[in-house]
Protein backbone atom coordinates (compact mmCIF):
# COMPACT_ATOMS: atom_id res chain seq x y z
CA UNK A 1 0.00 0.00 0.00
CA UNK A 2 2.87 2.74 0.65
CA UNK A 3 3.70 1.86 -2.83
CA UNK A 4 0.42 3.69 -3.99
CA UNK A 5 1.26 6.14 -2.04
CA UNK A 6 3.37 9.18 -4.55
CA UNK A 7 6.87 10.48 -3.42
CA UNK A 8 5.53 13.34 -3.11
CA UNK A 9 3.30 12.77 -0.51
CA UNK A 10 5.83 10.97 1.36
CA UNK A 11 8.22 14.14 0.97
CA UNK A 12 5.70 16.33 1.78
CA UNK A 13 5.10 14.39 5.10
CA UNK A 14 9.04 13.57 6.02
CA UNK A 15 9.50 17.39 5.48
CA UNK A 16 6.41 18.06 7.78
CA UNK A 17 8.29 16.39 10.83
CA UNK A 18 11.01 18.14 12.86
CA UNK A 19 13.72 15.50 12.43
CA UNK A 20 12.78 14.09 8.79
CA UNK A 21 12.89 10.97 10.44
CA UNK A 22 10.85 7.90 8.63
CA UNK A 23 7.39 7.91 9.96
CA UNK A 24 5.76 4.47 10.02
CA UNK A 25 3.81 2.83 7.48
CA UNK A 26 -0.33 3.47 9.26
CA UNK A 27 1.01 7.49 9.68
CA UNK A 28 2.24 7.50 5.95
CA UNK A 29 -1.33 5.72 5.30
CA UNK A 30 -3.40 8.28 6.89
CA UNK A 31 -1.46 11.40 5.91
CA UNK A 32 -1.90 10.01 2.45
CA UNK A 33 -5.21 9.62 2.70
CA UNK A 34 -5.84 12.94 4.24
CA UNK A 35 -4.33 14.63 1.48
CA UNK A 36 -6.47 12.96 -1.23
CA UNK A 37 -9.87 14.25 1.26
CA UNK A 38 -8.55 17.49 1.44
CA UNK A 39 -8.61 17.57 -2.59
CA UNK A 40 -11.30 16.56 -2.95
CA UNK A 41 -12.50 18.70 -0.70
CA UNK A 42 -11.15 21.89 -2.43
CA UNK A 43 -12.36 20.38 -6.05
CA UNK A 44 -16.33 20.12 -4.31
CA UNK A 45 -15.67 23.37 -3.20
CA UNK A 46 -14.23 24.88 -6.11
CA UNK A 47 -17.02 23.17 -8.21
CA UNK A 48 -19.82 24.64 -5.85
CA UNK A 49 -18.52 28.22 -5.70
CA UNK A 50 -18.35 28.46 -9.41
CA UNK A 51 -21.93 26.82 -9.65
CA UNK A 52 -23.14 29.55 -7.15
CA UNK A 53 -21.16 32.15 -9.30
CA UNK A 54 -22.97 31.00 -12.23
CA UNK A 55 -26.47 30.87 -10.50
CA UNK A 56 -25.78 34.77 -9.31
CA UNK A 57 -24.68 35.94 -12.76
CA UNK A 58 -27.91 34.25 -14.56
CA UNK A 59 -29.87 35.80 -11.24
CA UNK A 60 -28.26 39.19 -12.00
CA UNK A 61 -29.27 39.45 -15.58
CA UNK A 62 -32.69 38.03 -15.13
CA UNK A 63 -33.01 40.54 -12.84
CA UNK A 64 -31.09 43.29 -15.25
CA UNK A 65 -33.77 42.13 -17.87
CA UNK A 66 -36.81 42.39 -15.88
CA UNK A 67 -35.44 46.31 -14.95
CA UNK A 68 -35.08 46.43 -18.60
CA UNK A 69 -39.18 45.61 -19.06
CA UNK A 70 -40.33 47.47 -16.59
CA UNK A 71 -38.73 50.52 -18.68
CA UNK A 72 -40.06 48.99 -21.74
CA UNK A 73 -43.54 48.81 -20.34
CA UNK A 74 -43.64 52.33 -19.01
CA UNK A 75 -42.26 53.81 -22.36
CA UNK A 76 -44.75 52.03 -24.07
CA UNK A 77 -48.06 53.21 -21.60
CA UNK A 78 -45.93 56.90 -22.48
CA UNK A 79 -46.51 55.86 -26.48
CA UNK A 80 -50.22 54.55 -25.60
CA UNK A 81 -50.84 57.80 -24.55
CA UNK A 82 -49.13 60.27 -26.99
CA UNK A 83 -51.13 57.89 -29.39
CA UNK A 84 -54.38 58.51 -27.60
CA UNK A 85 -53.50 62.71 -28.17
CA UNK A 86 -52.61 62.35 -31.58
CA UNK A 87 -55.69 60.47 -32.13
CA UNK A 88 -58.45 62.82 -30.80
CA UNK A 89 -56.62 65.85 -32.58
CA UNK A 90 -56.43 64.03 -35.66
CA UNK A 91 -60.41 63.47 -35.19
CA UNK A 92 -61.34 66.81 -33.94
CA UNK A 93 -59.14 67.99 -37.47
CA UNK A 94 -61.40 66.23 -39.49
CA UNK A 95 -63.85 67.72 -37.53
CA UNK A 96 -62.87 70.97 -38.75
CA UNK A 97 -62.08 69.77 -42.44
CA UNK A 98 -65.66 68.36 -42.65
CA UNK A 99 -67.36 71.92 -41.56
CA UNK A 100 -65.41 73.86 -43.56
CA UNK A 101 -66.06 71.52 -46.77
Amino acid sequence: MVQDVPEKAISEVRASTSSGSVLPQDKLKLAFNLMRVSSRTLRVLEYRSSSVLIFFLFLQEALGHEGDQAQDNTELNALRERVKTLSSEKAALQGKLKKLS
